[in-house]
């Protein structure tokens, strides 16, 4: 297998966390309408389908990943090197943690196995997040006594 080969697995499964994620947020603000309109049927269906959709775009990811790379994507011996190619495409990612844990779950199923070494999974985050800087600040510190 060569380089391009791993690559390419880590897009495909970074691309769909990226659709994942999207459909969330879509379905997150759907449901949000629907409860302000008290549309309760409506919120639940949005909420089910924000919740049961992980599993859905997992597999979505595993059958592409089968399709276009096939038994070489079941090595074993070849996911240490799929997940470095996968972190380097986390480096500006906004959410890179939330992908990870995609990796994990479509690494699992694509490899069927439910033990994996440390290599072939990630089991602490791999880009650190502390240091994100956004244009809008995602929290304020209010201290006693200042202003």
């Amino acid at each position: 297998m060569n380089p391009d080969t791993w690559s390419g697995i880590a897009q495909t499964i970074l691309d769909g966390f990226d659709r994942h994620y999207a459909l969330f947020r879509t379905y997150s603000r759907s449901g949000k309408t629907h409860f302000e309109q008290a549309d309760w049927k409506g919120a639940a269906e949005a909420s089910l389908e924000r919740i049961q959709g992980y599993e859905q775009r997992v597999r979505d990811t595993v059958a592409t990943i089968q399709e276009q790379y096939g038994e070489v994507a079941r090595q074993s011996d070849s996911w240490p090197r799929i997940k470095i190619a996968f972190t380097g495409k986390l480096l500006n990612h906004w959410q890179a943690e939330c992908a990870e844990t995609y990796y994990n779950s479509v690494a699992c199923r694509v490899l069927h196995r439910d033990y994996y070494k440390s290599d072939y999974i990630f089991w602490r985050p791999a880009i650190s997040t502390e240091y994100l800087e956004a244009a809008q600040p995602t929290y304020h510190s209010f201290y006693p006594g200042t202003r």
